[in-house]
């Protein structure tokens, strides 16, 4: 995959996480070029956008307008072919193959194929070429076992469904957890329409939460039409997988912001309050294409809208540094005073120009004005790049201090590991690092990309970060995890140096990508993504396992290392 140089136009999801993908899709028409869609998962989390093919310069569906999106993207070109005969009870087949060649930036040329085969009429399920499933989310049971979250890719056009996955405490699959360790939930809220293979159906999970009676509830968004309109989305799951039907009647609730522009609303984030209502942070689309603001909302345990939060159970917030901005949350937590902590970004001036976004809100949804003055704090790491700082993450230490993770813009437009801490109140806190902030780059394919996606506390008060350091020019990238002490240095007594990367090498261009960091009790670091098996972009579900000096933890998986793919029983 080729490197870009520019946060506007990357690799990253709708808060900045980096994703992979390429799913491809095919035309009616033959011998006509395809045409490729920009998807962000998150984020987040982020996340190489997952493409489709096409034959023009690549789009992003939450910054193109609906003839941007039909039209699209260089470098790719395709060829149908048709081939009837019979089959073993003798009747008349018609296969029809589409074969997609497509050049990246780089030269490189890679060729993917498709195969429909209709038997008397009756058309088969297609082969699939690329099966892009991403770990987004994850979360520790009280009993050790873990519950991770994504994306997983359901067929050759590029659409998408929740996929949840339970790990048992060695890192194998809970049987006793849906099919064989595994389930896959759609909403099917109008996104595809099963007569234009152009539109999308993209149910993407991005985080989770466990109750305290073992239920999960896992957070994302769903699209209601064929192209740039989404909704947050959740499901709540009994401990053995099923939907839980007490949850909005079907296990599904979907809530819509809906203040205008495109309708593009999508959860990021997850935390469960001590009273048992979830709380989802993410952006919902104002008045225009780029104007976004961060948006909260908060529901009962029983899935319905709170309304004693703001009246109707959600909330956004602008940050308007630089009139109508792209403002996006990527993570929430929950302050042990019940106070509502969120993260992301603001743009602050101009495209290629976002700061880290803190605010802080009231149990009742009002912004926190003991934080900051108005509730609202940015922080620009000013490195002398493209000015795209970048929150992921945040973790809450036991005084109330704040840690904020993300990716800090560097010179050229590499980025770093960038991390802040900030006071209760909402200052700087310039204990840390000397100054509140501190960037740490990995170096390992020279001045490339070193992102932040993840961050948690040890009870010792080290803070831990997971993400990806780039490794060649040409795109690849590892896991990353590196622990600072509490007073913001590198702590080398963590993998010698402070920082540790980890590559899975199943295939491919080794795009192994870090989404996440969980701790477990026994101080074990459990960092959760994806690995690429196969290129273009055949990724599955990915968990690395360290012990407490950043060595990987031979009891778990294989060598420390455990792979998911959905597409095997």
């Amino acid at each position: 995959m080729s490197r870009h140089n520019s946060h506007s136009d990357s690799w990253y999801d709708s808060v900045g996480r980096w994703l992979s993908g390429a799913p491809k899709r095919k035309r009616h028409s033959e011998e006509t070029p395809t045409r490729q869609v920009t998807v962000e998962f998150l984020e987040n989390r982020q996340l190489l956008s997952a493409t489709n093919t096409s034959g023009a310069n690549p789009t992003d569906l939450n910054s193109a307008s609906s003839d941007e999106q039909t039209a699209a993207v260089a470098g790719s070109s395709s060829t149908t072919t048709t081939t009837h005969g019979v089959d073993s009870n003798g009747n008349p087949t018609t296969t029809t193959t589409i074969t997609t060649t497509t050049t990246d930036n780089d030269g490189n040329t890679t060729t993917s194929s498709t195969s429909t085969t209709t038997v008397d009429g009756t058309t088969t399920t297609p082969s699939t070429s690329i099966d892009t499933d991403q770990a987004l989310g994850m979360a520790l049971q009280a009993d050790g076992k873990m519950i991770l979250v994504g994306a997983v890719q359901i067929d050759t056009y590029g659409n998408y469904d929740f996929g949840i996955t339970r790990l048992n405490a060695d890192g194998s699959l809970d049987t006793s957890f849906g099919t064989n360790g595994k389930k896959v939930i759609s909403f099917d809220l109008g996104g595809r329409d099963a007569d234009d293979h152009l539109s999308m159906d993209q149910d993407v999970a991005t985080c989770v939460a466990i109750q305290s009676d073992g239920k999960i509830v896992v957070g994302g968004y769903a699209q209601r039409d064929g192209f740039g309109n989404f909704d947050f989305a959740v499901v709540r799951l009994n401990t053995d997988g099923a939907l839980d039907t007490t949850f909005s009647s079907d296990g599904k609730a979907v809530v819509a912001f809906d203040y205008g522009g495109g309708g593009d609303d999508r959860a990021t984030g997850i935390a469960l309050q001590d009273d048992g209502k979830i709380v989802l942070v993410g952006y919902c689309q104002k008045q225009q294409l780029g104007d976004n603001d961060i948006a909260l909302a908060r529901l009962k345990t029983d899935g319905s809208l709170d309304t004693s939060f703001t009246g109707d159970g959600r909330k956004f917030i602008g940050f308007n540094s630089s009139g109508n901005g792209d403002d996006r949350g990527a993570a929430v937590k929950i302050q042990a005073d019940g106070r509502i902590v969120v993260v992301g970004y603001a743009q602050a001036g101009g495209t290629g120009n976002d700061d880290f976004a803190i605010a802080r809100v009231t149990t009742g949804g009002s912004l926190d004005y003991s934080f900051s003055g108005d509730g609202k704090k940015t922080v620009g790491f000013d490195l002398g790049g493209t000015g795209n700082d970048r929150a992921t993450s945040v973790a809450i230490q036991t005084d109330g201090g704040i840690v904020v993770a993300g990716s800090a813009s560097s010179v050229d437009g590499d980025g770093d590991f960038g991390v802040v801490r900030i006071k209760k109140n909402g200052s700087i806190d310039k204990t840390f690092s000397g100054d509140g902030k501190k960037t740490i780059p990995f170096n390992l394919g020279a001045d490339l990309e070193d992102q932040a996606t993840g961050v948690a506390i040890q009870a010792d008060g080290s803070i831990v970060l997971s993400g990806l350091t780039q490794i060649s020019a040409t795109g690849d990238f590892d896991f990353a995890a590196a622990r600072l002490t509490t007073a913001g240095e590198l702590d080398t007594s963590f993998s010698t140096d402070g920082k540790k990367s980890i590559a899975f090498n199943m295939g491919g261009s080794d795009n192994d990508v870090a989404n996440g960091v969980v701790l477990q009790s026994d101080g074990k670091i459990l960092l959760f993504g994806h690995a690429l098996r196969t290129d273009p972009a055949n990724t599955d579900f990915a968990v690395a396992r360290l012990d407490t000096d950043g060595q990987l933890d031979t009891s778990f998986g294989t060598g420390g290392l455990k792979t998911i793919p959905f597409d095997e029983t």
